[in-house]
């Protein structure tokens, strides 16, 4: 709870917190009373030595000293207000106390009126009258922000004078007076009710705009923020790429070096080879993490959550790592779960396996637990281990893309600094909570929950084909810019036993299509294309042409959230670079 009237919500205009308009409200009516206060001083004075003459003087030092007195109690409880404002929630509190008080003023002045009052002395009447009208009226600037302390003023000061003079018989002149008294009364109750709306909506007003500028402070606080984080991330990613990229470069000179040797050794032509493929290796498990977080932050990424036997995935998990783990001489425990809970079995692997991945790479001695507690209807699932441990200044940061503790050389056998960030992206596909506790040169523990699921009745497993259906002789249609690598796609496609017609711009695409009309059975199309034509496009184009529909996938490099939306939303099978030559047979096989 905010506890003074500086407190400013960040929200809109039709959803500001009457609560703190009010006590703003209320805060003002304090302040405006220390000069009104000091106003009724004087007024008191004022009218002391102008009746002193014409009235009794005892009854009139009476109410001189109560006055006095009722204006000062007054002025100490505003002073006091303003140097330690009231918790927000008091407010109607402090409004009507200050209304009681400002009650007992109205019923002071009513009460000079009434003692000295008379019809005898015009001089004392009028006076008295004028006076009163002057208090009144005064009292709508000071009193506006809150109607009732202005209502509680008002009526007993003028009314019973005003009822008094109307009433009075033979007396025409007070006769109209008072007349004149009630109507600048209900004048005055009006504007000054008028008043308390517009000081309302500008105490609103002023909120809506501090809350404005702060919301444009953060925004512009998160847009640099992010930033730098994007700078930072690009740099990363960059000195990732160029690594394998570079060795790449270095090993297809030495091949070719090794090809003009007038003697070619079949052992250094496989070292090589290895090592090419180890570099594609690291290359591809790189952009295959990068388009993970791309899919995620893109939204593409479905779940599908069911009834699922917590110790399978266990299990999975452990024969996965147990080797890694015992290799390095640290051992890894899962203890057995017999629970089912809700969730995606798919990402389920995914956060573990990464969890528990890390552990492994940041233990070097002791052991890593896999565990469960049990919390009511859900289920906390905790990675132990006793690694390097993590401050607690890196700890908000380990969840951002290629940070990674204790690794400022980029050394790519400890990873690439991206398991975290897909970690706590899935998680959040399966509304739930990455936390982590760590303790510097003991260990870290990483934990999460997941609503329990009660085991299904009957489970029934269907063993799928290890192998799809190998449909060889086919007419496969590749459409991509790139003469390279159209001319790998034919050759690969030739080799799996394929017929492969090969375009490179949509006209050539769909001259292919007519050539081979009766023939075409899939579509394999590069979603960017020259002259500003998109995959999705021409497989489109190209079915219209054949006037039937063809199974269409399109391959893309792109990884940015934005284009992987866009592609996702087209509806064809969406592969992307670098496409593993497995894969892309797989799914040649399976369309």
């Amino acid at each position: 709870m905010i506890t003074n009237s500086s407190y400013v919500p960040a929200v809109q205009k039709d959803e500001l917190p009457a609560l703190e308009v009010d006590a703003e409200l209320v805060n003002i009516l304090y302040r405006q009373s220390i000069s009104a206060a000091i106003g009724t001083f004087i007024t008191i004075a004022v009218a002391v030595y102008v009746l002193w003459p014409h009235v009794r003087k005892d009854y009139l030092l009476m109410w001189c000293l109560f006055g006095s007195l009722l204006a000062g109690i007054r002025l100490t409880l505003a002073i006091r207000h303003k140097r330690t404002p009231p918790p927000a929630g008091e407010w109607r509190k402090n409004a009507w106390r200050f209304t009681l008080l400002t009650a007992v003023a109205g019923c002071s002045w009513a009460a000079l009126a009434l003692v000295f009052f008379t019809p005898d002395n015009l001089f004392v009447t009028v006076f008295i009258c004028l006076l009163l009208a002057g208090i009144t009226s005064s009292g709508v600037a000071s009193l506006s922000s809150f109607w009732p302390a202005y209502c509680a003023l008002a009526i007993p000061a003028l009314a019973p004078v005003a009822l008094r003079a109307i009433f009075l018989p033979n007396e025409n002149l007070i006769g109209v007076i008072g007349i004149l008294l009630l109507l600048l009364l209900i004048v005055n109750l009006g504007y000054c009710r008028n008043m308390q709306r517009v000081m309302r909506e500008s105490v609103s007003m002023r909120f809506e705009n501090l809350a404005l500028i702060r919301q444009i402070t953060q925004e512009k606080e998160r847009a640099e923020s992010a930033n730098r984080a994007k700078s930072q991330f690009l740099a990363a990613a960059s000195h990732d790429l160029r690594q394998p990229t570079h060795a790449l470069a270095l090993f297809v000179a030495a091949l070719r070096a090794l090809a003009l040797r007038p003697e070619l050794k079949r052992s250094d032509v496989e070292n090589i080879a290895e090592r090419l493929q180890g570099a594609l290796k690291n290359l591809g498990q790189l952009l295959n993490a990068l388009l993970d977080v791309s899919r995620l932050d893109a939204g593409v990424v479905e779940t599908n959550k069911r009834p699922i036997a917590l110790q399978e995935t266990l299990q999975v998990v452990f024969d996965e790592f147990s080797g890694p783990a015992r290799s390095k001489g640290v051992e890894l425990t899962v203890v057995p779960a017999s629970l089912w809970v809700d969730s995606d079995p798919i990402v389920l692997h995914r956060i573990l396996s990464n969890l528990v991945s890390n552990a492994v790479r940041y233990t070097q001695r002791g052991r890593i637990l896999v565990g469960c507690r049990r919390h009511a209807d859900s289920l906390e699932i905790q990675v132990w281990d006793t690694g390097i441990g993590i401050s607690d200044d890196q700890l908000p940061k380990i969840f951002q893309e290629f940070y990674q503790v204790h690794n400022v050389a980029r050394d790519r056998e400890q990873g690439l600094g991206l398991g975290l960030a897909i970690v706590q992206r899935l998680a959040k596909l399966l509304d739930t909570e990455i936390e982590v506790r760590s303790m510097p040169g003991k260990g870290s523990v990483f934990t999460f929950r997941l609503p329990l699921a009660d085991a299904p009745v009957l489970v029934e497993t269907k063993r799928a084909a290890l192998e799809a259906p190998r449909n060889t002789g086919k007419t496969i249609l590749a459409i991509d810019d790139d003469p390279d690598i159209l001319e790998a796609i034919q050759q690969l496609l030739a080799a799996w036993g394929h017929t492969a017609v090969i375009a490179s711009t949509l006209e050539q695409a769909l001259q292919k299509a007519d050539q081979h009309k009766a023939d075409i059975s899939l579509i394999l199309s590069d979603y960017r294309l020259a002259e500003h034509v998109n995959g999705a496009d021409a497989i489109r184009a190209v079915t219209a042409r054949l006037g039937r529909q063809v199974p269409a996938v399109i391959i893309t490099g792109d990884t940015s959230p934005e284009r992987i939306r866009e592609t996702s939303a087209t509806g064809f099978k969406l592969l992307h670079k670098p496409l593993a030559p497995e894969q892309l047979h797989q799914v040649v096989c399976e369309l």
